[in-house]
């Protein structure tokens, strides 16, 4: 059997037997069914991580080979789950063949640990980052890919010029609204109005990074994030399955609607890239919600 097809056949059963759970906001999580966490993908480190588990009483090499079968598996597992837009995640793209070719040579990537053997089991760690290509390498990362298709980001993008002694770039702030990280983000203002989208964002620092930076934490944010040192920072009012929602005057700020052309694409078709913002370079700070305060005792019933 190939290993394609081992890989394959681990995949559906993990499909059948294992729980997700997105356990924190910019966090995804694969556990199984006794709660043990198979795969984590975390969207401030942009890295996917996963363990793979064998049982002893086999020679090392064998354990090695069987725990990294189980890792890779937990890998594809979660990697197929990751958000692509508001709609789609990896999984649904995935039954395409150059689509399945890219990811297994992804997953083929993975770093592993050190073995470890712990109650009757060796269990081996793989991380892969989600972006970024190796230079003069043949290494292929999952972002990198999904950005060549043309559902996704399209080629024909036109460029809006940056602003001259403006802000360097934007900080969303998202905090409290638990927002899902995605490789094609889109923003949308109050009255349905796409104001932001991935192929705003600038193309190198998205192949290599992603189209949007997320953190946890504003003050970071607003000192060390890739939307430089003059950040403008803007108020998002919500999220939508998936989608980041702002008010109408922060979507005048993101994309003026003065601003959005036509272009002429190849063979003659007209096709018009909504919105065109200046801003390429995009900072999300996302947090959990917070708390509700527990309720109040009720007050004892008045006594006759």
């Amino acid at each position: 059997m190939s290993a394609a097809s081992r890989l394959g056949g681990v995949w559906i059963l993990l499909l059948l037997a294992a729980t997700a759970v997105a356990a924190a906001p910019l966090a995804e999580e694969l556990r199984d069914a006794d709660g043990r966490l198979l795969a984590r993908l975390d969207w401030t480190t942009r890295q996917l991580t996963a363990t793979g588990k064998a049982r002893l009483g086999r020679p090392t090499a064998l354990l090695e080979r069987a725990a990294r079968g189980d890792a890779y598996a937990n890998l594809a597992l979660l990697a197929r789950r990751v958000r692509v837009d508001a709609a789609r995640r990896v999984q649904q793209i995935a039954a395409e063949p150059a689509v399945a070719t890219h990811l297994e040579a992804y997953i083929r990537y993975a770093q592993f640990g050190t073995l470890r053997r712990e109650g009757g089991f060796a269990y081996l760690d793989a991380s892969v980052p989600l972006f970024g290509i190796s230079a003069g390498g043949e290494t292929r990362y999952l972002g990198s890919e999904l950005y060549q298709r043309d559902d996704v980001w399209a080629h024909e993008v036109l460029a809006a010029p940056p602003l001259a002694d403006g802000p360097t770039g934007v900080v969303l702030d998202a905090r409290e609204l638990a927002a899902d990280g995605s490789l094609a983000p889109v923003v949308r203002d109050t009255t349905g109005r796409v104001v932001w989208h991935v192929e705003c964002a600038d193309r190198e620092l998205a192949i290599a990074a992603g189209a949007v930076q997320y953190l946890n934490d504003l003050d970071e944010a607003r000192r060390t994030s890739r939307a430089g040192e003059r950040p403008l920072v803007l108020a998002v009012a919500a999220t939508v399955e998936g989608d980041l929602v702002v008010s109408e005057a922060v979507g005048q700020m993101l994309a003026p609607p003065a601003v959005v052309q036509p272009v002429l694409w190849l063979g003659g078709w007209i096709r018009t890239i909504t919105p065109v913002s200046p801003f390429r370079r995009i900072c999300c700070v996302s947090t959990a919600p917070r708390p509700a305060p527990p309720a109040k005792p009720a007050a004892p019933a008045p006594t006759a």
